[in-house]
């Protein structure tokens, strides 16, 4: 079998670099040498143990870039060279949800993955990962390999900010500042809000959200997040109100700080599982509004190498580490710090 240099975490804080098979493909699939792949909070909890995987060892990385270096006999609308982008679902196309929405990579009763060692993953933290046809998108020419590997967690945020239901010269408040919160701020712009306030507790995150077009900062160490927003909006709250952190105290600061007949979206996972007392009367009087948004669809991947490719997104200001495979445990350990916003694994870097 041939052989490339992987990643592969054996178990909790347990990561390994060394050689293992480059996976076979089948006839539908694309064999990629992966060029960027960025490390996401989802990865971070099989790190730290806050989730399992199927099976270990397991190789983690879904937001990856990279290259088509194999195509399967059956292949029609890919070539070898071509720059691409992919999140290795594959939907059944015929259960409950897929009838009803088409292609659902959320909910597909009967979803399969196109990962190696993954645990369900695309396992991207590797020289090579395969992927089906189906599940890839060719990325615009204008558009960068490191740019390019943020289209999982853009698709992921625009689905978010499409179910937020902002309105032209909404004031949209975004409880997290760390990337996807950053993201999520840009994208609120881009459909048509009027003021955007983040809300985080790191300077140095908030100071680099100014510069890729957030309207407001705030400190929430510093000052009452809640009172903050009710002074900037005279005492009305935010129309929208995105929790792109899952701690409790987001919760109930969204909560504080959204007007009458507003909107919160719960963006963030908690972990471990968070309840949260809530008095009917807070959604029924008010006529607030609850909604959840998970991941992503197909059509997110098109529209997010759409706005990329129109520039209508800065990502490279978010990228704040770059490191080969054999130094992801850095790139772990800064996220963990919080030293860092996106951090990059340069898959086809040689080893330092």
């Amino acid at each position: 079998m041939r052989k490339m240099l992987a990643s592969l975490l054996y178990n909790v804080k347990d990561i390994r670099f060394k050689e293992v098979d480059i996976p076979e493909i089948g006839e539908n699939d694309l064999l990629i040498k992966v060029k960027y792949c960025g490390i996401c909070p989802s990865d971070l909890k099989y790190y730290t143990g806050d989730r399992k995987p199927k099976a270990w060892p397991t190789i983690r990385g879904h937001e990856f870039s990279g290259e088509i270096a194999e195509i399967g006999s059956a292949v029609q609308t890919f070539k070898i060279g071509d720059r691409v982008v992919g999140h290795g679902r594959i939907p059944c196309g015929k259960c409950y949800f897929c009838i009803r929405e088409g292609s659902n990579v959320n909910y597909c009763l009967n979803l399969r993955t196109s990962g190696i060692h993954s645990g369900g993953g695309t396992g991207a933290f590797a020289e090579y990962t395969k992927i089906s046809e189906s599940s890839t998108y060719k990325i615009p020419r204008n558009v960068s390999f490191e740019e390019a590997a943020f289209t999982e967690p853009l698709s992921c945020c625009l689905n978010t900010v499409m179910r937020s239901e902002i309105v032209i010269g909404d004031t949209v408040a975004i409880i997290g500042d760390g990337p996807n919160g950053l993201l999520i701020t840009q994208l609120a712009k881009v459909f048509g809000a009027g003021r955007t306030i983040l809300i985080g507790h790191h300077d140095d995150r908030l100071e680099t959200s100014k510069k890729v077009g957030v309207d407001i900062t705030v400190n929430s160490h510093n000052e009452d997040s809640i009172e903050t927003v009710k002074d900037l909006t005279e005492g009305w709250g935010a129309d929208s109100v995105i929790l792109a952190t899952g701690h409790p105290s987001a919760i109930k600061q969204g909560m504080g700080m959204v007007r009458k007949e507003g909107l919160i979206n719960f963006f963030a996972s908690t972990y471990p599982p968070t309840k949260i007392p809530i008095d009917p009367n807070f959604l029924h009087g008010p006529s607030i509004k609850f909604v959840g948004s998970r991941d992503f669809q197909p059509v997110h991947f098109v529209k997010s190498l759409d706005l990329m490719q129109n520039k209508s997104i800065d990502l490279k200001k978010l990228i704040t580490h770059v490191l080969p495979l054999d130094k992801i445990v850095e790139g772990f350990t800064a996220i963990i710090g919080r030293k860092s916003l996106k951090v990059m694994i340069d898959c086809s870097r040689s080893p330092s």
